[in-house]
């Protein structure tokens, strides 16, 4: 029951450029999965996924694939949320230097996931709060953040919300250093 991710770049004909099958971004003895991709600007990537190598409860790693195809942080991935209980991405965006924001609904408060955030740079270190900044630890669930980045250079994050009873969407507006800025 072990899962691992690949990459490959295609060319514009859709001939593989990087190794035969797939390079391998992670291999571990359990799952990993889910994962999302992003451009780090470069002709590179940054792959982040959720990964069960801890435990039962997915963790978040991400790893960078410069353009030449070489894995550049560390081997198997950085860790950009270890935290209790379960994390699933669901959102990722470049950051415009060479890094990704990785935002995620995380259970480590209860039973319903809340919304928390984290920015990655280029070199693969975690810039924000470790194990992730809390956008919103409100009661009941929060799910499905989506992000942009504005021309300030902060990070939006939006989201379904159901503190009230029922589903409302909020936003949060966060700056370079990882301070909310709304209320």
């Amino acid at each position: 029951n072990n899962t691992n991710i690949f990459v490959q770049r295609l060319n514009a004909a859709g001939l593989p450029e990087w190794k035969i099958n797939g390079l391998a971004v992670t291999s571990g003895a359990v799952v990993q999965s889910g994962p999302y991709i992003v451009t780090d600007g470069s002709g590179g990537v940054i792959i982040a996924w959720n990964d069960q190598r801890d435990g039962i409860d997915a963790d978040i790693y991400a790893q960078h694939v410069s353009a030449a195809g070489q894995v550049t942080w560390s081997t198997n991935g950085v860790p950009v949320c270890k935290a209790e209980k379960g994390q699933g991405i669901t959102s990722m965006i470049a950051d415009g230097k060479g890094g990704a924001i990785i935002a995620w609904g995380d259970y480590r408060n209860g039973v319903y996931p809340n919304i928390y955030i984290q920015h990655i740079s280029a070199s693969g270190a975690i810039k924000w709060n470790p194990n992730g900044l809390a956008v919103c630890p409100q009661p009941n669930f929060q799910h499905l953040p989506a992000l942009l980045i504005n021309s300030e250079g902060n990070t939006i994050v939006t989201w379904e919300d159901s503190r009230n009873g029922f589903l409302n969407i909020y936003s949060q507006m966060i700056g370079d250093v990882g301070k909310t800025k709304w209320p």
